[in-house]
């Protein structure tokens, strides 16, 4: 891939890990400007993530969006961080039992937001033209187990602000790859939809 042929915007995931007290840290960053496309900044999103719950390690992922020509993180790469070890030897399989959120801005109509509806596969609710209805405009059961349960839902948070979370309840647990298609499921249909990804968080 030449220059010219590279995106002019890049996503910056930051890496915060959570200390016993709570508190969120910042360890470490991918960039995709490091990485000669997406598809391998995402194979060591998708190792990190990984490599992390097999540690036990709590963590969230932020990831923002920023220019070619803007400063590098202070933080080190994962590549750097993963040389000091985070239990990467452990051999059980990484589960995700938390959240993926991710924050989209933009302005819906009906359209594009039955678009947006349909490329996730979600039962459609709320109103979209009564802000005070219902902030929920999309329902969709990702996988049931018993009383074990994942699901995705749309949220309107203002007049041009949208968030898409996946949440699992009463012990649900997914793979990190299983966690990264949904992620790259989102992000497709946000933008097919004309909506921009502001934020990414995976905990």
């Amino acid at each position: 891939m030449t220059d010219s042929d590279r995106p002019q915007r890049f996503w910056l995931h930051t890496a915060l890990l959570q200390a016993p007290d709570g508190t969120l840290s910042p360890a470490f960053v991918i960039d995709e400007r490091a990485y000669p496309d997406q598809a391998a900044a995402r194979a060591d999103l998708n190792e990190a993530f990984g490599t992390l719950q097999r540690a036990g390690v709590a963590a969230q992922f932020e990831a923002v969006s920023v220019h070619a020509g803007e400063p590098s993180s202070p933080l080190p790469a994962w590549s750097e961080y993963r040389v000091n070890g985070s239990g990467a030897d452990r051999q059980e399989p990484a589960k995700f039992g938390g959240s993926l959120r991710v924050s989209l801005t933009g302005a819906l109509d009906r359209e594009r937001l039955n678009s947006l509806q349909d490329a996730l596969g979600m039962r459609r609710g709320g109103r979209l033209d009564d802000d005070s209805f219902d902030s929920q405009l999309g329902y969709r059961v990702l996988s049931e187990d018993g009383d074990a349960w994942t699901a995705m839902r749309l949220h309107r948070k203002g007049a041009r602000a949208w968030l898409v979370a996946v949440s699992s309840q009463q012990g649900g647990t997914h793979s990190a790859e299983q966690v990264a298609e949904w992620r790259d499921q989102i992000v497709a249909a946000a933008t097919a939809a004309g909506l921009g990804v502001d934020k990414i968080w995976t905990r």
